[in-house]
């Protein structure tokens, strides 16, 4: 009596539907879309972001991706350039690219202009443009882990 045996074909088309991005990977067909969804690479199914991209924003997130460098263009605006450098840092590639400066300049100009704002604020303009901007660097800092949540919340609180 012969036995009969099955076999079973894999199936090939979820294989690179992954990439790898430093301690992330990259869902690739979503990514095509324009939609950024990323998870850990030991954590095969948790999704920890899923956004839609802008064309540049996508454009730096490649050069990664395929060159190992990011020069962020000028068509970034600063919430997808702060969004970019976050994201590069905490998949662990910040260190590993060739050109990473210009995070940090940014992040000088952003102190420098907080300086500046609690400057106008302590002179008494009260501007609500001002006031939105202060609290937006504020954030930005602190979400960059380069203030203290203390001081975060007195400053953010203080010029209501």
């Amino acid at each position: 009596m012969s036995k009969i045996v099955i076999i079973k074909k894999r199936n090939t088309t979820n294989l690179n539907k992954w990439i790898p991005f430093g301690r992330f990977e990259i869902n690739l067909t979503k990514f095509n879309n324009n939609i950024f969804s990323v998870r850990y690479t030991q954590s095969k199914g948790n999704v920890i972001s899923n956004f839609t991209m802008h064309p540049e924003f996508k454009r730096c997130i490649n050069t990664v991706i395929k060159d190992n460098s990011c020069i962020p263009s000028d068509d970034l605006d600063s919430d997808d350039e702060f969004l970019l450098y976050e994201i590069i840092k905490r998949a662990g590639l910040y260190d590993d690219l060739k050109s990473g400066k210009k995070p940090l300049k940014k992040m000088k100009g952003l102190i420098d202009e907080l300086e500046m704002l609690e400057g106008n604020i302590s002179n008494g303009n009260n501007n609500k443009e001002i006031l939105k901007r202060y609290k937006q660097i504020l954030l930005n800092l602190y979400r960059m882990k380069k203030i203290p949540y203390s001081e975060f919340q007195y400053k953010y609180t203080y010029h209501d």
